[in-house]
């Protein structure tokens, strides 16, 4: 006989539980990539806050907690695993569509519930193929970062303060560095230069002008400083820097800019191409997704775009997809400590730049 409704929210409960199968599984797979990208010692802080204040080391996530820990956008850290781009996807949205059902206590349809049987069931067998043919024994399953190939954690302090999407607070000091940072080590420096080739061609980075300048001047002032500093970091990597910035905040001849360095520094960008100041009426936010889009580079942002995404399924689902996609694969978030940039350290570069060359958009 069919199963009732309530047998069917039932069984989707027991699905969904904390302490069943699922969860547990994808709980301890999430939490092991994290570690393996992030460290042993950083990658607590970016789970969910539940979960970081418990003091025995247990690292379950309820159904909600995890698929809002994998919209993180933690794409280079699952990557080559079951939990990749489009792993990742699947997963999140149907734990979304599950969660909203308990959430309102509405019994899934037999379809429903039969497709989410079997993509619990597909992902937990992909799950454990992996670990099997990555570890070779249970303790190197259970101590992800001591296994071969494992890269050398970051430091904490860097990892600390280098929270993607996760708001960190930071106490920024309000002027701009008189030190120069081709003489310090960079943080993110080794992953900004992995796997280059000198024959490639430059990497192109867009800056969200006023996005950096914000964070910088911690959402309570647009710092110029910010958009500097940022600059400064990626050209001494050899990239290709263009910032767009919205005329209003340029001012006439640099009216608007605090001080005199600050202000000499801007126009020198600005007349070599660097940073692109937009007309008044224009909204700055579309000039950086379409010359990324068009020049194969990677948006820094901590800005998820979600209204571009919205408005581009005017034109249809596939072109809110594709932008979304694009969005996921190629947008890079930030910190700043002090007047030190810091790139999110789990953004797979290398990726992303493949991906944006081989998705041009004229």
């Amino acid at each position: 006989p069919a199963a009732s409704e309530e047998d069917r929210l039932n069984e989707l409960g027991k699905l969904l539980d904390e302490d069943g199968e699922f969860c547990v599984t994808l709980s301890e797979f999430v939490c092991k990539r994290l570690e393996l990208a992030l460290g042993k010692e950083s990658f607590r802080d970016y789970l969910p806050t539940r979960v970081r204040k418990r003091q025995d080391g247990d690292v379950r996530m309820t159904s909600d907690e995890l698929q809002r820990t994998l919209s993180k956008r933690w794409i280079s850290a699952f990557a080559d695993s079951p939990l990749d781009y489009r792993g990742a996807s699947r997963a999140i949205d149907t734990l979304r569509e599950l969660n909203r059902l308990v959430r309102l206590g509405t019994s899934p349809t037999a379809e429903q519930l039969s497709t989410a049987r079997n993509i619990v069931a597909q992902m937990l067998v992909a799950i454990r193929q992996h670990v099997s043919s990555n570890f070779s024994s249970p303790e190197d399953a259970a101590n992800t970062c001591a296994s071969e190939g494992a890269p050398e954690p970051r430091s904490t302090l860097a990892q600390s303060e280098l929270a993607s999407s996760m708001e960190v607070d930071v106490a920024v000091a309000n002027y701009i560095s008189s030190g120069n940072l081709r003489g310090e080590r960079v943080a993110g420096e080794n992953y900004m230069r992995s796997h280059r080739d000198a024959a490639e061609q430059p990497r192109v980075f867009v800056l969200d002008g006023p996005n950096v300048a914000w964070r910088h001047g911690l959402n309570e002032r647009f710092s110029w400083s910010g958009v500097l500093l940022a600059v400064q970091f990626l050209e001494w990597h050899r990239c290709v820097v263009v910032a767009f910035v919205p005329e209003t905040r340029f001012g006439a001849g640099g009216s608007a800019i605090g001080n005199n360095a600050e202000r000499e520094g801007v126009v020198q960008l600005v007349r070599r191409g660097a940073i692109v100041l937009t007309p008044q009426a224009d909204y700055d936010d579309c000039y950086v997704l379409a010359y990324a889009r068009s020049h194969g580079a990677v948006v820094i942002s901590n800005d998820r775009f979600q209204d571009h995404i919205e408005q581009a399924s005017a034109d249809g689902e596939d072109a809110s997809a594709l932008l979304r996609q694009w969005l996921d694969n190629c947008r890079m978030s930030f910190a700043f400590r002090g007047d030190e940039f810091l790139p999110n350290p789990s953004f797979d570069i290398d990726r992303a730049f493949t991906y944006a060359r081989q998705n041009l958009r004229g």
